[in-house]
């Protein structure tokens, strides 16, 4: 389940409602995810319903997200067993606000502001090594695989051009072993990268490793 919408709201109490076509099952998922950007909006409520339960996504004094950064943010709901049958927005704000990506993740413990699913195999690979990405050139997404022949802390993150780090894709401890992340193009902060060439480099202690990927918008 993918969600990417925007609303522009005139009156003072509002409710919007996204129903599937049929009840998304969320077994083997832990979290609700999706990045929100208050626009031009005016007002001190957003709320979520999810399946009949509400959370607060701005407000006065508190939320899950803040209305007055007028940038992007990633909002996390904890789910509970049942399948989502539909998900609403209500409040008071007034003006232009955009939903996006919003999708369910797996593994909590790799949980990480950009849109990343990770995998791993236990059999303990021979060697160090960063594979390339495939598919590249991407789009909308690609994964990229890495063997390390011990356990030990490491860092995967995304480079533009320029060297400025763009996205951390996975980052601590790792058992030996193969792992694979899919990657979505997009910032820590849930952006959208512009089609480019970047870079992808892999630290394992006094290891680093570096490979080229190519975006494709």
């Amino acid at each position: 389940m993918r969600v990417r919408y925007s609303t522009s709201l005139h009156c003072e109490l509002w409710s919007v409602h996204l129903r599937p076509p049929q009840p998304v099952e969320v077994f083997g998922y832990t979290v609700l995810r999706f990045a929100f950007h208050p626009g031009d909006t005016e007002g001190s409520a957003l709320n979520i319903v999810l399946d009949g339960t509400p959370y607060r996504v701005v407000g006065r004094n508190d939320g899950l997200a803040d209305g007055r950064l007028r940038e992007w943010q990633t909002v996390e709901l904890r789910l509970g067993a049942e399948p989502i049958e539909e998900i609403s927005f209500n409040g008071s704000l007034v003006g232009t606000f955009y939903l996006d990506d919003m999708h369910l993740v797996a593994d909590e413990e790799l949980r990480i502001r950009t849109a990343v699913t990770a995998g791993a195999v236990s059999d303990i690979p021979p060697m160090f090594e960063l594979a390339q990405n495939y598919p590249n050139p991407f789009n909308p997404e690609t994964t990229i695989r890495f063997h390390l022949p011990q356990s030990q802390e490491i860092e995967l993150a995304i480079y533009n051009l320029a060297a400025q780090r763009v996205a951390t894709l996975v980052q601590g401890h790792r058992e030996a072993g193969s792992y694979s992340v899919r990657w979505d193009g997009r910032t820590g902060s849930g952006l959208e990268l512009a089609s480019g060439v970047y870079f992808y480099r892999l630290t394992a202690g006094n290891r680093v490793e570096t490979r080229k990927l190519l975006l494709l918008r």
